[in-house]
């Protein structure tokens, strides 16, 4: 292990300090990462003290520590309280893959030793990534080449996509970045969100190039079809041999495909749309309990692939056992570069009326792994659940089947006439009670479609209240962003603007895709400057999170953010 010593004064001027708890916290990201990518750990505390703190030898630091301070807002009782901290920022990266655990760092303060949480990195391989040949490139001083993970993958399963960026010269300064997009329906986390930009050198044609990637993202499709790719754009700064002066270069990158092929038929009857590879785990929150009690059945799905998406497994409940409403869904997992890690947590709620002792069955999964190709099921074990009967209970069960067998009991069609050959008629044979009990049907088909069409009308209402307001939530949250400026500012703020026009339009955030905006400044609903105003701001808040483009100032781009939407709903209103 290489011991690492930070004998530092963390001096903290903290408002209100005297009522605050004090901390040392430790935050690592990526969790999960490859082998040479760039892993961030940051330590913040609002005491002082000696610090001790290790690193594993696998993990190389990138240049110095940095330190310095920030602050947070924090609500107590609706009152704002600011609380500013000190923080020691490393970086750098793990030489091989396999899981480290990183911490705890202790703190020896006057008052006593705080020690901060342990967080375990979990380092992979590299992905392999796809691109064209960048040897057929080379008459190009600076240019651009999409790297996708596949060709073609099955529908549920993810495409990792990276921008890579090629030089026969020096960089000096990038200055505007604009990333892939996939064009379709899908859900895209971007996972390359530091500031910094790893670089390397790779020889082809046997010249030195250096190379440097941004962008990097993790795609999963909604739908099945083969999807355009559209390139990525960069302006920067390079060294010209021929001038003095920086020259200024614009490339654009290739464009590239990917299919989405759908599953196989012949999925089992307990598949849940999950694709990659999993386990299932079931367990009781107690042992036994009481009759006419409601018991937990807690099922946890583990494993790498779209883990978000899974549906909860059907139960196969045995007699006198019934579902006591809706499951919970708790969702622990983290998009990688290899899909969502992490598990899914489904709780049942179950109602135990049976007096005896119960068995509860094995819970399947099915899910399609795509590697393999094939449909595999794993299953949970069952356990028996000791169940306390409980005769007050079995009184009531008894007095509602005795309600229930006189609601059972045959429908009285009216009164029995006797009839000129002496035999019983009911009132339901007599002439003309067709007539009579047509009217009261026709009556109830027409307040049925009347109902419908109330049903169908109270929908569209609320979806013209949901665009409606959307301009309100809208400003709502820009308000709360105004009072904040945090460092998920220009996150918020993405955010802000692709959910107010999802809801202006009724439309998914998945479906918000430059395009798409363009297509609605094409039709007019969106008027040409508001357009190219949105699609700049959006150009920039992408280079702030790769950290590359010019600096905007927070107050520039929320007074721009407020802009934007106050024009476009001036224009649809």
């Amino acid at each position: 292990m290489v011991r690492i010593l930070m004998l530092l004064m963390f001096l903290v001027i903290t408002i209100f300090s005297w009522g605050q708890k004090q901390y040392i916290d430790l935050q690592i990201e990526p969790a999960t990462s490859e082998v040479g990518q760039q892993v961030v750990i940051v330590l913040r505390t609002n005491s002082e003290g000696d610090m001790e703190f290790e690193l594993p030898d696998e993990f190389n630091q990138s240049g110095g520590v940095q330190s310095g301070m920030s602050s947070s807002i924090n609500y107590i009782n609706n009152q704002a309280q600011v609380e500013k901290y000190s923080y020691r920022k490393i970086a750098g990266f793990f030489e091989k893959p396999g899981q480290y655990k990183i911490g705890p760092a202790k703190l020896r303060t006057p008052s006593g030793e705080l020690v901060s949480n342990a967080i375990v990195v979990n380092v992979i391989k590299p992905i392999n990534m796809i691109s064209e040949d960048p040897s057929k490139n080379m008459n190009e001083p600076v240019f651009g080449i999409i790297q996708q993970s596949a060709k073609q993958i099955y529908e549920g399963e993810s495409v990792l996509l990276e921008a890579k960026i090629y030089a026969q010269v020096d960089i000096i300064q990038i200055d505007r970045f604009k990333n892939l997009e996939f064009q379709g329906p899908s859900e895209t986390e971007l996972l390359h969100t530091s500031n910094e930009v790893d670089r390397d050198f790779e020889i082809i044609k046997g010249k030195d190039v250096l190379t440097f990637k941004a962008g990097k993202s993790i795609v999963f499709p909604e739908r099945t079809g083969t999807f355009e790719i559209s390139p990525f754009e960069m302006s920067l700064y390079c060294t010209d041999a021929r001038s003095l002066y920086p020259a200024r270069v614009n490339i654009k990158s290739n464009e590239s495909s990917i299919k989405v092929i759908p599953l196989p038929d012949g999925a089992p009857a307990s598949f849940v749309g999950a694709v990659g590879e999993f386990t299932i785990a079931s367990k009781g929150k107690s042992s036994e309990i009481e009759q006419g009690k409601v018991f937990e059945l807690e099922v946890e799905i583990s494993g790498i692939g779209n883990t978000h998406n899974i549906e909860a497994p059907k139960l196969n409940l045995p007699k006198g056992l019934i579902l006591y409403g809706d499951p919970t869904v708790e969702t622990k997992a983290d998009f990688t570069s290899r899909g969502v890690e992490g598990s899914k947590i489904i709780t049942y709620y179950i109602q135990i009326n049976r007096a005896n002792d119960v068995e509860i069955p094995s819970i399947e999964l099915s899910y399609f792994d795509p590697k393999q190709e094939e449909y595999k099921t794993q299953t949970t074990i069952p356990f028996l659940l000791k169940v306390i009967p409980d005769e007050n209970y079995a009184s009531i069960k008894t007095n509602k089947r005795a309600v229930d067998e006189v609601d059972a009991a045959p429908v009285f069609n009216g009164p029995m006439l006797v009839n000129t050959r002496g035999q019983s008629e009911s009132v339901m044979g007599l002439p003309g009670f067709g007539v009579i009990t047509s009217l009261p049907i026709a009556l109830a088909i027409i307040m049925g479609l009347f109902l419908k069409h109330r049903k169908e009308n109270e929908q569209e209402i609320i979806v013209r209240q949901t665009t409606k307001n959307a301009l309100k939530r809208a400003k709502d949250e820009l308000d709360k962003i105004k009072e904040e400026q945090g460092v998920e500012l220009i996150g918020g703020l993405s955010a802000l603007l692709l959910t107010y026009l999802a809801e202006k339009w009724n439309v998914s955030t998945a479906e918000i895709t430059r395009s798409w905006i363009s297509e609605k400044g094409e039709q007019g609903k969106i008027d040409v400057p508001t357009t190219n105003e949105l699609l700049a701001v959006l150009d920039i808040f992408d280079g702030a999170r790769f950290g590359v483009g010019a600096v905007h100032s927070a107050e520039e781009m929320i007074a721009r953010t407020e802009k934007i939407l106050v024009q476009i709903d001036k224009g649809h209103a």
